[in-house]
């Protein structure tokens, strides 16, 4: 899809997950600390079933997209993050989405990133929501939900319900670091993302 550098330089390589990943997806998921597994998963993962891996590196259509980041300034590639979203069997405008971000790698911008290559690619979808549900002591992921313009819909125990309004126009995001960082997403996938890349098909 593009290929970028943010944050200290960090030479980053941002495209569509494939079935192919696996290793990439099990390399990343053992340099996940217990606290962000926890985060990710509302729970206590401490592997991945075949399952999983089969779900999470599904190739994207209409109805669902992910999206990996690879650090190219290492050999091999180093896996960075990955961020996906699925579409609501209940409302076919709203979509769930989560990011994870690699403990060695957050804090630099990589999160909203991924969050605005798979926002470009659901709005082109026609989805125009993001839920994700987030632990209540996940501060980080909080700022950042807010920060990209995302409400609390429900603050259950144990779990925070955000919605998360997307745009076809980047200009609709807020205008903080986070979202600077989904409008430099948005551009790129505009300019360097292939027409069937940027267009997920079903």
């Amino acid at each position: 899809m593009f290929r970028t550098r943010i944050a200290d330089d960090l030479d980053l390589l941002v495209r569509t997950v494939e079935p192919a990943d696996k290793a990439h997806l099990l390399a990343g998921f053992s340099h996940l600390s217990e606290r962000s597994r926890f985060f990710r998963f509302l729970g206590g993962v401490t592997r991945l079933s075949e399952k999983d891996l089969v779900r999470f590196t599904a190739r994207s259509n209409s109805e669902h997209c992910a999206i990996g980041a690879l650090n190219m300034s290492v050999v091999p590639p180093d896996p960075v993050a990955i961020a996906r979203y699925e579409r609501l069997d209940t409302d076919q405008e709203s979509a769930e989405m989560a990011v994870t971000v690699i403990d060695a790698y957050q804090g630099r911008g990589v999160g909203p990133l991924l969050i605005g290559a798979i926002a470009f690619c659901a709005a082109e979808a026609g989805i125009k929501r993001f839920v994700a549900y987030v632990h209540p002591e996940n501060r980080g992921m909080i700022q950042l939900m807010i920060s990209l313009g995302a409400h609390i819909a429900d603050a259950a125990e144990g779990e925070i319900t955000f919605d998360m309004p997307l745009h076809r126009d980047a200009g609709g995001y807020p205008d903080t670091r986070a979202g600077k960082q989904m409008r430099l997403a948005y551009d790129l996938m505009a300019h360097h993302a292939p027409e069937s890349a940027a267009r997920p098909t079903g």
